[in-house]
């Protein structure tokens, strides 16, 4: 694996989706020829590509080596406040194995090395992906969406499972990345289902909210912590991505 550490380059893309729309998404890569393993990188319900955990761990993995594809969907896009994914989430998956393609094709890329991650909404997008395309390597959920609402523990994972289905076959490498002040992610539930997996998923904790942000009236305080947890955040994809 190249590990350059030398300026990366980004090429800005425009793929049309089967639905007729056009998805913009930002490939960067490290300088050299490659090929690269690279990471397909995908968005929140309202979390976008610019944000710190998508943004800044592109960065990082850039530097280690590793390119990064990340994109807005279609429908943040065309109203960042209101706008809402299909129903069945078939756009946002044709949007996402589009983007998935573009790196195949991509001459720069190592094909046989090619992952995917979501943050939370975009973590059960990447999990369709992945269960799709066997020939994907890795598959990392950023806060994954893991709350049940019940106190009934087999409701409880048929609550995920409706998010993540057909653990128990999945052998393939897959991290989840939680946060441990995360109100859609209970901690003890997310590790149940973590150990169903064919090959159990590695569970790392983090400390945070949803965004990993950590409140605080100390606000400097609080940006230190928020720039510790977005470095372990990359340092910890890095190794996943890696090893």
């Amino acid at each position: 694996m190249n590990l350059s550490l030398e300026t990366k380059s980004t090429s800005i893309l425009h793929l049309r989706i089967n639905d007729g729309h056009v998805l913009e998404l930002r490939a960067d890569f490290p300088d050299g020829a490659g090929p690269f393993p690279a990471l397909i990188l995908a968005p929140g319900l309202r979390y976008d590509m610019d944000r710190p955990a998508i943004s800044q761990t592109a960065v990082h993995l850039v530097t280690r080596g590793i390119a990064v594809y990340r994109f807005n969907w279609i429908f943040y896009a065309v109203d960042a406040e209101s706008g809402h994914p299909s129903a069945d989430l078939s756009a946002e998956f044709a949007s996402m194995q589009a983007v998935v393609a573009a790196a195949r094709s991509d001459v720069r890329v190592n094909s046989h090395q090619l992952s995917v991650a979501g943050k939370s909404f975009g973590s059960v997008v990447a999990w369709q992906v992945f269960q799709a395309d066997k020939s994907l390597q890795r598959c990392i959920l950023i806060t994954p969406l893991c709350k049940a609402g019940t106190a009934n523990q087999n409701e409880e994972l048929d609550a995920v499972r409706q998010n993540y289905p057909d653990v128990e076959q999945e052998s393939r490498p897959v991290t989840m990345m939680a946060a441990d002040q995360d109100p859609y992610c209970e901690l003890p539930l997310l590790h149940r289902y973590a150990a169903r997996f064919a090959k159990p998923a590695t569970v790392i904790v983090l400390p945070g909210n949803h965004s990993f942000e950590i409140p605080s009236e100390d606000t400097v305080s609080s940006e230190l912590a928020f720039q510790l947890t977005m470095s372990t955040l990359s340092t910890q994809m890095e190794k996943f991505l890696v090893d």
